[in-house]
């Protein structure tokens, strides 16, 4: 889903840096539940027509792309990236667009 997904210090790190060194006590990558319906659609589209195209390797082939293109096209439709990074203070909880490197 996302570089350095499991690499909570550096999730850490990068949040702290967006909120001006505040001190990040937790942080996670985590996903909008909008783009399930997408992947979901965009998976069966690609397959249906990657199957007409190439048969059975070209389904799976399509499904992976077709899901991949929907989720990124739905996520850009709305303004957002496709993780997103959430980061826990001692007082609020933030939500950040994530790109891999930085929030």
């Amino acid at each position: 889903m996302a570089q350095h997904a499991s690499d909570e210090g550096f999730l850490e790190s990068a949040a702290s840096a967006a909120l001006g060194g505040a001190v990040v006590q937790a942080a996670g990558i985590f996903s909008w539940d909008g783009l399930m319906v997408a992947q979901v659609a965009g998976t069966v589209a690609g397959g249906v027509g990657g199957d007409l195209v190439g048969g059975s390797a070209g389904s799976v082939v399509g499904g992976v792309v077709g899901g991949r293109a929907a989720v990124e096209a739905t996520a850009a439709a709305k303004g957002m990236t496709v993780a997103l990074l959430v980061a826990v203070t001692e007082d609020v909880i933030v939500v950040f667009d994530w790109s891999g490197e930085a929030a």
